[in-house]
C-alpha cells in the first residue's frame, strides 16, 4: 500500500534545512548543526564567522544556500533574521505570559502553551514523507523493537502498548533488561524487523551500543531524537527531530516525543488497513474481559445531572 504524505505549506528555513539534511554533503551538514543548534548566532555571523563555527571553507558555507534552493548565501541570511525577528516579538509577548504566571500563580498554562509550540517544530530529517517511510517499516516487519533507557524507556513502553493492540511481535528493550539483556534479545534480530528508537540528551552508552548492534544486524531503525546532530542519527534510516524541553525532568522532549510516537501509530494504524485493526482490536477485548471497564455514553444532560448530584 502506497501512502502519501500529506501536503504542506512552504517551510520555514529550519524545516528546509531539515528536510534537505541527510542529502548534504558532511561539510554542509557542519553549517546545518551550527544554524540548527545556534539559530539566533547564526543569524549574526558573516560568511566567514559561519564557515569557521563550522570549521568549512568559506567557499563551502556560501554554497550551503544553493544546497537548499535560494538564490545565495544572503537570502539565507534574510530568513535567519526574519526568524530572529520572530522569535525577539514572541520573547517580549512571553515575558508577558511569565509576569501573567507569577501574578496569577499559573505555571500549568505557561507550560502547555510551550508544549504546543514545540509540537509545531517536530520535523522528520529528509522531509515529511520520512514519516510514511517510517510507518511501513512498523506495519510490515516482522518483529519491532521499542528501544529507549533512562526517561526514554517510558516512551519506548508506552510506544510498545500501543503498537501491540494494531499488531503481533512488539518487544520492548529498556533498562530492565539492561545492556547485555537488550543484546540477547537481538540475537535473532535482521533486517526483516524494524525498531524504533527514542533517545535525548543525555545520551547514554546503552543507547549508542545497542544502535549501533542494530545496524550491525541490518535492522533498519526510526530514531526520534532531540536534533540532526544527535550521535543517534547516524545509526538510523529514518529520523525524526523533536525539540527538547529544557528542564523537563521526565522526559527530555516531553509531550513532543509521545505527539511523534502517536503519528507514527497513526500512520502505522492507516497502512495495515481499518479491517485487521478492527479485528485485531475485537480479539484484545475479549481476552481483556472483565479486566477492563468499558464505559457506557449516556446522554449528556443525564450525565451532567449525576454528576451535579454526586457533588
Amino acid at each position: 500500500m502506497v501512502v502519501t504524505a500529506p501536503d504542506h505549506p512552504p517551510a520555514p528555513i529550519f524545516d528546509l534545512i531539515t528536510e534537505r539534511y541527510l542529502g548534504l554533503s558532511a561539510g554542509h551538514r557542519r553549517v546545518a548543526d551550527v544554524i540548527l543548534s545556534s539559530p539566533h548566532e547564526a543569524a549574526l555571523m558573516t560568511l566567514k564567522d559561519l564557515a569557521e563555527a563550522a570549521v568549512v571553507s568559506e567557499a563551502t558555507a556560501n554554497r550551503f544556500a544553493g544546497r537548499l534552493g535560494l538564490p545565495g548565501h544572503p537570502e539565507l541570511k534574510r530568513l535567519l533574521h526574519e526568524d530572529l525577528r520572530d522569535t525577539l516579538r514572541s520573547i517580549e509577548n512571553f515575558g508577558d505570559v511569565i509576569a501573567e504566571a507569577r501574578t496569577s500563580g499559573d505555571p500549568w498554562r505557561l507550560s502547555l502553551e510551550d508544549d504546543a509550540a514545540r509540537l509545531r517544530r517536530i520535523a522528520p530529517l529528509g522531509g515529511w514523507g520520512e514519516f510514511a517511510r517510517a510507518s511501513s517499516r512498523l506495519a510490515g516487519a516482522r518483529r519491532v523493537y521499542l528501544v529507549g533507557f533512562g526517561s526514554s524507556a517510558f516512551l519506548a513502553q508506552y510506544a510498545q502498548f500501543c503498537l501491540s493492540a494494531l499488531r503481533p511481535d512488539c518487544h520492548a528493550l529498556v533498562d530492565g533488561a539492561g545492556l547485555e539483556g537488550a543484546k540477547r534479545r537481538l540475537l535473532d534480530a535482521g533486517p526483516e524487523d524494524a525498531a524504533l528508537q527514542i533517545a535525548f540528551a543525555r545520551y547514554s552508552e546503552a543507547t549508542l551500543t545497542t544502535a549501533a548492534v542494530l545496524k550491525e544486524q541490518g535492522v533498519p531503525v526510526i530514531g526520534i531524537t532531540d536534533g540532526p546532530d544527535s550521535p543517534l542519527v547516524p545509526f538510523c534510516e529514518v529520523g525524526i527531530v523533536v525539540p527538547r524541553k529544557p528542564g523537563f525532568v521526565l522526559s527530555g522532549a516531553g509531550a513532543g516525543a509521545v505527539a511523534a510516537i502517536d503519528a507514527l501509530l497513526r500512520g502505522t494504524a492507516d497502512i495495515l488497513g481499518e479491517q485487521a485493526v478492527m479485528r485485531r482490536s475485537a480479539r484484545l477485548t475479549s481476552l481483556l474481559g472483565d479486566a477492563v471497564i468499558t464505559p457506557r455514553p449516556g446522554p449528556p444532560s443525564a450525565v451532567r445531572g449525576e454528576e451535579a448530584g454526586g457533588r
